[in-house]
This record gives structure tokens, C-alpha cells and sequence, in this order.
């Protein structure tokens, strides 16, 4: 089995089917679409508005979608869990520690199987296996989709957006 890897994805459609990889490859329309979805999912009051000062008022964002888990390998691949949106991506790095995660959401929830220095992760659907040596940096990896993310968020709603994101999503520090 070839080593898994993992991506920062963003939920696109309702059944969370649809995943966007938020990376520095974004155009600027996709920036906007993600920002938009962001800002609705944290909106009381539902979508429209000027999105950047939805965001930049809000407070504890969070961003359905998350990690990403998949096998280039296999084609399998565990799309982020219910609840465990992108603000929790910095959770999987327990694995790197032998440990479970305190939280991987639900519907359906992963089954971690640790097996020597490998982990096993199962959604009742697919399986990727990941050595847990390099959970570091695949975690690193999906830190830098993000950093390049949030420079296209400053290219598309400036510096303030690109920080409020930045801290809300433990991008640069945890």
C-alpha cells in the first residue's frame, strides 16, 4: 500500500461531496467562492453582504470542510469528517505521537487502527494508511496549501482578511 497523503480542502456542496484544495493555485473567482461559503457558514443570517466584513467580524470562524486523507496509490480517499472543519486541522498531528486525535468529528467518524509505525485510517468507506513518521510533514504540507491560500485571500480582500484567517484557522501558529 502507497503512503497517504492529505490536503486542506474546503466542503463546496451540500452533501460535502464537492472538495476545493485550498492552495496558492486558487484563481480569484474560486477565492471568492471559498471566502463566500465561509462567510454563510458562519452568518446567522444567511448569505449576501459584503463577504469581507462578514469575515472580519466574526468571531470563531469555522470552514466546513478540513483534512483530506488519500492514497495516489489506491484512488482511496476519506474526505474531512462532520464538525471537523478546517479550524481543527492541526488535531491530526496526535498521530505523530502514536496518540488518537480528542476529536475527528462524525458521520462517519475515522477508525484509526495503529499498526507498528503505520496508522490505518477507515471511514467505513475507504482506507488510507500513513506512516506515522511522516505525519510532521504531511501536516507541513497541508500548512503550506494554506499559507499559499491565505496569499491569495490578501491578493483577494486584503492583509486584515488574510490575518483574521490566518488566526482563526491556526494556519501560521498554533
Amino acid at each position: 500500500m502507497t503512503g497517504g497523503v492529505m490536503d486542506a480542502v474546503l466542503e463546496v456542496s451540500e452533501d460535502g461531496r464537492d472538495l476545493l484544495v485550498l492552495d496558492g493555485s486558487l484563481r480569484p473567482a474560486a477565492v471568492g467562492a471559498a471566502l463566500a461559503l465561509i462567510a454563510d457558514h458562519n452568518d446567522e443570517a444567511g448569505p449576501g453582504g459584503d463577504v469581507v466584513a462578514r469575515l472580519l467580524s466574526a468571531d470563531g470562524l469555522l470552514a466546513p470542510g478540513g483534512v483530506r486523507l488519500r492514497d495516489p496509490g489506491t484512488g482511496a480517499v476519506i474526505p474531512p469528517s462532520c464538525c471537523f472543519g478546517l479550524e481543527s486541522w492541526r488535531e491530526w498531528a496526535a498521530l505523530a505521537e502514536r496518540e488518537e486525535p480528542a476529536w475527528l468529528g462524525h458521520g462517519p467518524v475515522p477508525v484509526l487502527e495503529f499498526r507498528g509505525d503505520r496508522v490505518l485510517v477507515s471511514d467505513g468507506r475507504a482506507s488510507v494508511e500513513l506512516e506515522l513518521d511522516r505525519v510532521p510533514d504531511l501536516l507541513y504540507e497541508v500548512q503550506s496549501q494554506l499559507i499559499g491560500f491565505l496569499a491569495r485571500v490578501e491578493e483577494w480582500g486584503g492583509p486584515d482578511l488574510a490575518r483574521v484567517l490566518d488566526a482563526e484557522f491556526h494556519v501560521t501558529q498554533a
